[in-house]
């Protein structure tokens, strides 16, 4: 994995998560815990 594929996979995890989120409403955790959730299901897509 390249920083140009961990940088999209970032990006890619935190539109996820923003979207996710306001679908969700509030969820406890808070917008880098979105992140992180949607990081790893970009991971794991990939």
């Amino acid at each position: 994995m390249t920083l140009v594929d961990l940088i999209v996979l970032l990006v890619v995890a935190g539109v996820a998560g923003a979207i996710g989120q306001s679908l969700a409403g509030y969820a406890g955790g808070g917008c880098l815990f979105s992140i992180a959730i949607g990081f790893l299901g970009a991971y794991i897509g990939t």
